[in-house]
């Protein structure tokens, strides 16, 4: 059995990066999570608000002027939990229920100061959680002169979505694609079958970039591959060795450089 990883040290500012193309990525508090500003000639696309600790619109609106459009690749705190200061977020509607829950301000707040101890920047965390609007797989999503199409990709969650971007052949892909590990110990996750589906549905798209909800940011598109060997090496009956992270324990399977730590109930 392995040990269970530590969490990286928490940090207390946004970091912004110009990624180029009118690509910024956007580092929030307090565990480094990731968000991605796209910028088309007529709207702006945020990809993901963090976990609602600290304004994420003051950095916003530090880059662009242009109207947002707010979408979140799951329903985890630590990707809609700052979306009242933008408004309703797109959402894929097979999240609802979990966004409602670990969206909510009593579920961060429980989060931040039992698992992170951070009790002294509680007052700087968001209550609001407001209500999503639903995202439909194949969606495009148009910012004028620049159109990204929202792909359904069950995995990490059942209402995973990623983003792909037709102009630069960027995949903004949530937490379906860590670098480490896709975590799917949690209840909301797919099975192992939905996933590697998900998994073949992306390698259709022209993926020249992969930019995930965690560090690092960005991976190589080899990624995708290498979750599918994992997802057939798990279902194939493989063994896997046991592994506890701060979201639980599970096993872990590794291959083509990354992992999936899943329950073994999901690779039936």
């Amino acid at each position: 059995m392995m040990e269970a990883r530590k969490r990286p040290e928490p940090i207390k500012d946004f970091q912004v990066q110009d990624l180029g193309d009118g690509i910024f990525n956007i580092t929030a508090p307090p565990m480094r999570f990731q968000q991605y500003l796209v910028l088309g000639q007529e709207k702006a696309l945020l990809i993901d608000s963090g976990f609602g600790l600290g304004s994420l619109k003051k950095i916003v609106d530090g880059i662009t002027g242009l109207p947002i459009v707010l979408l979140n690749t799951h329903g985890h705190p630590d990707h809609g939990g700052g979306n009242a200061e933008f408004g309703r977020p797109l959402l894929h509607p097979a999240d609802n229920e979990l966004y409602a829950e670990a969206c909510s301000y009593e579920y961060r707040y429980d989060e931040l100061t039992r698992l992170w101890h951070m009790d002294e920047e509680a007052h700087k965390l968001q209550k609001e959680r407001p209500e999503p609007l639903p995202v439909a797989d194949g969606s495009p999503i148009d910012l004028g002169g620049r159109v990204l199409t929202v792909i359904h990709t069950p995995g990490h969650t059942m209402g995973s979505v990623c983003v792909f971007d037709q102009k630069t052949g960027a995949l903004f892909a949530g937490d379906n694609l860590n670098a480490m590990a896709t975590g799917m110990t949690e209840g909301c996750a797919s099975s192992i079958r939905e996933f590697l589906a998900s998994l073949k549905k992306l390698e259709t798209f022209p993926v020249k970039a992969v930019y995930t909800g965690h560090m690092p940011a960005r991976v190589e598109p080899s990624v995708i591959a290498g979750k599918i060997q994992c997802c057939e090496k798990i279902l194939a009956g493989e063994p896997a060795e046991v592994e506890n992270t701060p979201r639980g324990s599970g096993l872990m399977m590794r291959a083509g450089g990354t992992g999936i730590h899943y329950r073994a109930e999901l690779a039936q």
